[in-house]
């Protein structure tokens, strides 16, 4: 059923400008109601397999395996990284230090605004690499929406998944060291 008729392109422009933020205040609602319902499954599975984590500020619970030294990762690093990424039901469907993936290098987390100093990664990795420093070797259990949210990711990764990570930092760059690593 038509539900208006738009005289010029600026008053069309403006109509669907204004459904986008209804649409963003619906998504940002439920990814709310998502990431408290994918939080209780996670503080769960913890209890039950008495794991300790420490649940950073945007929701990401760490489990430290080994601390690392120095200062804490923050966004004006770029951060040497391997990583195994698992489902919930411990399905491997991505990692760079199993060789069945394909790829055995550490990548470049970008933490940083300058997108050319590496990879760009899931809000969860953000939130929990700022628990981390070098050296450190830690387990990520990301709520959905801090992961791929309502979008499936290959098959293996369905819509609304919680995340599992293990994560060890290699090494913490500044932007100058970033640079010259992507360089070599």
């Amino acid at each position: 059923k038509v539900l208006n008729i738009f005289k010029t392109r600026e008053e069309a422009d403006s109509a669907r400008q204004a459904e986008m933020v209804i649409a963003r205040k619906r998504d940002s609602v439920n990814a709310i109601e998502i990431q408290a319902k994918d939080s209780k499954t996670i503080e769960e599975y913890l209890a039950k397999n008495n794991i300790k984590t420490v649940k950073a500020p945007m929701g990401t619970y760490v489990e430290i395996l080994q601390p690392g030294t120095g200062a804490n990762i923050d966004t004006s690093n770029v951060v040497k990284t391997f990583y195994t990424g698992k489902t919930m039901d411990g399905k491997i469907f991505d990692s760079n230090t199993d060789p069945s993936k394909g790829k055995s290098e550490p990548i470049l987390v970008n933490l940083t605004n300058d997108y050319s100093l590496g990879m760009n990664v899931i809000s969860g990795w953000k939130d929990g690499m700022k628990l981390l420093n070098k050296g450190a070797k830690a387990r990520f259990y990301i709520p959905s929406p801090l992961a791929y949210g309502k979008q499936q990711q290959g098959p293996d990764i369905k819509p609304n998944s919680i995340l599992m990570f293990d994560i060890e930092i290699a090494d913490v760059l500044n932007r100058e060291q970033a640079n010259a690593e992507k360089k070599a």
